[in-house]
């Protein structure tokens, strides 16, 4: 018997040659010919012509120059029978110029193709000999062809001309019953070996096929490439090299890219007498994940003729350490196929047995295999177990008939997926239908299912104790009850009693659902489910939740049903409660499900909500329905520190039109409003109020909604916005806020703003680049910063807007004795913008950290990928604190943080700035020892990625408080040279006023690592200079007491500055060497700030034993209180009193 691809090729070619003769005919004899009489006589003259028995044609209709259908058409030669139960055609118009042959339809309905038994043998002409068999003098083109047989159809069109290389054109569409759709195109010259192909078979296929010389004396050489995919499979056909010649197709090279390895094929098929030898190599294919996943390698062999061929299978599978040997032998004749035997075995068992498939009418299966310790996840990554049975199978698959199987799954023992099993398993399916018994045993559970699945649903099943978390992927739970169904075609009937406890479904999970009664198929039916403790949806805490729903079930008519819900209880953890008011119906019947009339549900107290309508026009309409209920579906309303309160009405409408979906919402509030949390916020009582709030929306292809409200005490709101389905804007904000308290709401760094917020924006454009015209204006304006310590009074900002997309700031913020002022602008088409800050004596700070008072001159350029600043900002006036100013914590290097957050692109990262800071004359300093004034130019220049650097000097003067004495600065600079911020150069020398000689301190090196020395003049011994720095007076005129303070304090020399240093590194803020007021001596001191207002210190004796504990809570700006603890207790207020 021919293969499959040659009975397709003797059909393409038969039905070409048979079509162009029968039509060449045509023209020839009949054309123009329009009456029956004249068709007739055609088609008698063109069978005549034909050898005797060669062509039958039975009933005829229509003309030769209109539509043809000739009915029961058999064609008969030396090798096959060509059956047609009926064929269409339709000429086109001729179109004599271009000498194309055109149908405009060709169909050929209920093909069969039958091998004649004493046909002689005739090898197919090689390629490309073949095609001279259709060298026609025309170009033929058929609009639509149509073939229809028993496997499938096929629908497309084709256009080949032999004039021209056989350029052809082909697009096909496949049908094939019971089996995968697909869809091919073929475009190219065969000729001339350059052809593409492209197809889909549920799902993309690519193919690309190429000659590379149609002429090679050796055979046709071609390329085959191209990719399949199929739900989770893969397969990649790369670059393969085949060629046809002498009778031979040869394939050189084959190689497919599938289950994340390779198949290598080789081999060849000789066309006279169809033998055929391949040879399959696997390498690295695999399938499952993590552990369970198994690697397999190996190679396949098949051999000989349709008649009598062999073939063997040997693969080696690994996985997790483990082996297993899969192995086969097949053969094959006439009579049928064999495979046996095929053993897939492993370390721990094996699956081992044979299978027969016959040639005969009822292609008659059958299969027998053992389980022996087999462990299926070998096969089923996700079914582990060991496993012993007996699987049977014997089954026939007519080509003519339903297919009939006999099913058995005998002594199936083991564990399976961590449940140890016991089951049996019959399935049966003959022409009466399709019957099912299982019993399973699984751990302490059983379950049983007997009945029968087709032509209707009759039978059972039952439960007990069965646990189905291991046998279906997220579900769990244990479940109880039995379930009876018997359907036929219009009137199932169910009747159920089912438990399932401790229930869930991924995150869903609830304590028990349970589900009772019974739908007869005549007379009305009851069902009762009922959930509880419901958890793990909508953030539901784990016994928050419950539902019930209650009702009959009725059937007015074949195709209709009622639903008559008389209980529907709803609540969801922090949802508002879902509660059935009255009775509701439901219908239902081939044209969808509708309510008759309203469904009406309470929703929290009072509100209520109905439903009605049907799946074409829903409608939805609520009434006082309470806004804090609505607040809790949030994703998170606990972290909203806001009080809702109030109600609105809605009305909801679904609109099912010839354009598609139409969606309506009105909603409407008389009186609400949004209170800030108190305890929350950290403020005074806050309030968004409104009056008469009218929101709508529709959505029909495009979207229009609108908004009004008066905002209370005074304000007005009024906005719209339209997106059509192309994605144009048209839209407009008018605002009016005569209480600016609720900007409040929008930042806690502001306090107790006033002033007046009014204008109107109009938005056009498309959604990718809005543009915005109009204007916004909040004049007056003023408001306090508390972290800052200032207020800007009577200030006012300004934004407008045009059309060209340019949006403008501008704004004057009064604050002290001076202003800022703000200029901007940001273009919508370029993305960039620019903003000018200029000011003269503002105050920017006035805390107990200090009052400070700039007047800047910035340029802000704002771009796609970097901010760059630039300009000068000069510091007249300043006094800080420096024992009240936070510095920043560094972690000691020995910490290691674990899962650090990742580094969000902050606008600080993008910033380029280069500004010089100017401190005039009168920037004071005090803290840590130095009181003073500090004076010079610094310039700061800041790139992404790169920490900040500093150039300049800053001038010190004053007096620095050291070893017990306050010294005068005689020269004092911070210098930097393009270096860190925090590390500049130090050249301070300070020096005991009353002193003779001369003595004092010499600070030098960097600010990271400090350099302190002592210095006299003339130059005296350290000791020496010590005893003149802190006591005034020679080392020989000091007592005992005396002599032991010099030495704690040149011992403590230059430590200081570097216990500063480590400070830093350990995690404290400060850490300094000097003397205490509550221990006798030099003490090494820590301290660290633990709240902005709190500040925590520990001091240690460095000789002798003594601690001191101190505490220092800030009050108000100029007020702090002390407690310290040691050899003495003291408590201390200390007041600050500033005056310029």
């Amino acid at each position: 018997m021919p293969s499959t691809r040659r009975r397709w090729l003797w059909l393409w070619g038969l039905v070409l040659a048979v079509s162009a003769g029968l039509l060449v005919g045509l023209l020839g004899l009949g054309f123009g010919l329009c009456t029956e009489a004249g068709r007739d006589r055609v088609l008698d003259a063109l069978i005549a012509q034909l050898p005797e028995g060669r062509l039958r044609i039975g009933a005829r209709e229509g003309t030769l120059t209109g539509d043809l259908r000739l009915h029961d058409v058999v064609y008969t030669d030396e090798q096959r029978r060509i059956e047609l139960e009926r064929l269409d055609l339709r000429l086109g118009r001729p179109d004599v110029s271009s000498r194309v042959l055109r149908l405009r339809l060709l169909a050929l309905t209920g093909l069969r193709i039958e091998p004649r038994a004493d046909a002689p043998e005739t090898p197919p002409k090689p390629w490309p000999e073949l095609l001279q068999a259709f060298e026609w003098p025309f170009a033929l083109q058929i609009d639509r062809l149509q073939v229809e047989a028993a496997a499938g159809r096929l629908d497309g069109s084709l256009r080949v001309d032999p004039r021209r290389g056989f350029a052809s054109r082909l697009h096909l569409d496949l049908s094939h019953r019971g089996g995968p759709q697909g869809r091919f195109w073929l475009e190219g010259d065969l000729d001339a070996g350059q052809a593409g192909f492209e197809g889909q078979i549920e799902g993309p296929l690519q193919l690309a096929l190429r000659w590379r010389d149609a002429t090679d004396p050796a055979g046709l050489p071609f390329e085959l490439s191209g990719r399949f995919e199929h739900e989770a499979l893969a397969v990649e056909l790369l670059d393969s090299q085949l060629r046809l010649g002498d009778g031979l197709l040869q394939v050189e090279a084959m190689a497919l890219s599938l289950l994340d390895g390779r198949l290598d094929l080789r081999g060849h098929y000789r066309l006279d007498d169809g033998h055929l030898q391949l040879e399959a190599r696997a390498e690295d294919l695999g399938w499952g994940e993590g552990e369970a996943q198994v690697r397999a390698e190996g190679r396949a062999t098949l051999q000989g003729r349709w008649s009598d061929w062999q073939g063997e299978l040997a693969l080696t599978l690994r996985r997790a350490g483990e082996t297993a040997e899969l192995s086969g032998q097949a053969r094959g004749d006439a009579a049928g196929i064999v495979l046996a035997p095929f053993e897939l075995a492993t370390a721990a068992g094996r699956l081992s047995g044979e299978a027969r498939l016959q040639h005969d009418a009822d292609r008659s299966l059958a299969v027998d295999a053992r389980l022996q310790g087999f462990d299926p996840g070998w096969l089923l990554p996700d079914w582990p177990g060991r496993l012993d049975g007996r699987l049977r199978l014997q089954a026939a698959l007519p080509e003519s008939a339903p297919p009939r199987y006999r099913l058995a799954l005998t002594g199936l023992r083991g564990p399976l997926r961590g449940q140890p099993v016991a089951a049996e398993l019959h399935l049966e399916t003959d022409a009466q239908g399709q019957q099912l018994r299982l019993e399973l045993e699984a751990g302490t559970g059983r379950l049983a299912l007997n009945g029968r699945l087709s032509p209707v649903l009759d039978g059972q099943v039952e439960a007990r104790d069965f646990d189905l978390g291991p046998w279906v992927e997220g579900l769990r739970g244990r479940l109880d009850g039995r379930m009876d169904w018997r359907s036929g075609t219009l009137r199932p009937q169910v009747r159920i009693d089912a438990r399932l406890r401790d229930a869930g479904w991924n995150e869903l999970a609830l304590r028990q659902l349970s589900a009772q009664g019974e739908l007869p198929g005549r007379g009305p039916g009851h069902l009762l489910l009922q959930a509880e403790a419901l958890s793990g949806l909508a953030g539901l805490p784990p016994t928050d939740g419950r539902l019930r729903l209650q009702g009959d079930w009725t059937r007015p008519g074949p195709g209709r049903q009622a639903f008559d819900l008389s209980d529907i209880d709803l609540q969801l953890g922090r949802w508002p409660a879902l509660h059935l008011l009255a009775p509701a119906l439901l219908h239902h019947d081939r044209a969808g499900w509708r309510l008759p009339r309203p469904a009406c549900f309470a929703l929290g107290e009072p509100g209520r909500l109905c439903i009605e309508g049907d799946a074409g026009d829903l409608r939805l309409s609520g009434e006082a329905l309470e806004l804090a209920t609505f607040i809790a579906l949030l994703p998170d309303p606990e972290g909203l520190p806001v009080e809702p309160q109030g109600r609105f009405d809605l009305q909801a409408r679904r609109l099912q039109t010839a354009a598609g979906p139409r969606l309506e919402l009105e909603l409407q509030s008389d009186e609400g409003r949004l209170r800030l949390d108190e305890a929350e916020a950290g403020t005074g009582e806050l309030e968004l109020g409104w009056r008469q709030l009218r929101f709508g929306l529709v959505q029909d292809g495009g979207w229009q909604t609108r908004l009004g409200a008066d905002l209370q005490p005074q304000g007005r709101i009024d906005a719209e916005l339209a997106i059509d389905p192309a994605g144009a804007l048209a839209g407009s904000a008018a605002l009016r806020i005569d209480d600016l308290a609720v900007l409040e709401l929008l930042s806690a760094d502001l306090a107790a703003p006033r002033g007046r917020i009014e204008g109107r924006l109009v938005l056009s454009g498309r959604r990718e680049a809005p543009l915005w015209s109009g204007a916004m204006t909040a004049a007056p304006l003023s408001v306090e910063l508390p972290a800052l310590g200032i207020a800007i009074r009577d200030g006012s900002l300004q934004l407008a807007a045009d059309e060209a997309g340019r949006l403008r700031l501008s704004g004057h913020l009064p604050s002290g004795e001076g202003a800022l002022r703000l200029e901007g602008e940001w273009r919508q088409a370029s993305r960039e913008g620019r903003l000018s800050l200029q000011g003269s004596e503002v105050r920017v700070l006035d805390t107990a950290e200090g009052r400070v008072w700039v007047s800047p001159a910035l340029e802000l350029a704002v771009g796609a990928e970097r901010l760059r600043l630039r300009g000068r900002v000069d510091v007249p006036r300043a006094v800080l604190n420096l024992d009240h100013l936070g510095g920043d914590t560094r972690l000691s290097p020995d910490v290691v943080v674990l899962d650090a957050p990742a580094a969000a692109d902050r606008p600080a990262e993008r910033l380029q700035a280069d500004v010089r800071f100017v401190f005039g004359e009168d920037v004071r300093l005090r803290g840590q020892g130095f009181e003073g004034r500090v004076g010079g130019e610094l310039r700061v220049r800041d790139r992404p990625g790169r920490e900040p650097r500093g150039s300049g000097t800053l001038n010190l003067d004053g007096t620095l408080r050291a070893y017990g004495q306050t010294l005068e600065l005689t020269q004092g600079a911070l210098r930097w040279a393009n270096s860190s911020l925090d590390a500049p150069q130090l050249d301070v020398r300070a020096e005991r006023p009353d002193a003779d000689p001369p003595v004092g301190v010499l600070l030098t090196g960097n600010a990271r690592a400090p350099v302190v020395e002592l210095w006299s003049q003339p130059p005296l011994p350290q000791a020496e200079a010590l005893s003149w720095l802190m006591f005034g007076r020679p080392l020989a005129a000091t007592d005992g007491r005396d002599a032991a303070q010099l030495e704690q304090a040149a011992t403590a020399l230059g430590g200081s500055a570097l216990a500063q240093a480590l400070a830093g590194q350990i995690g404290f803020d400060s850490a300094s060497l000097g003397p205490s007021r509550g221990l006798d001596g030099t003490v090494l001191t820590v301290g660290k700030r633990v709240t902005p207002r709190l500040y925590l210190s520990y001091g240690m004796a460095l000789s002798g034993a003594g601690q001191v504990v101190s505490v220092t809570w800030t009050l108000r700006r100029w007020l702090a209180a002390r407690l310290e603890a040691g050899r003495e207790q003291r408590l201390e207020l200390e007041a600050t009193v500033e005056r310029d």
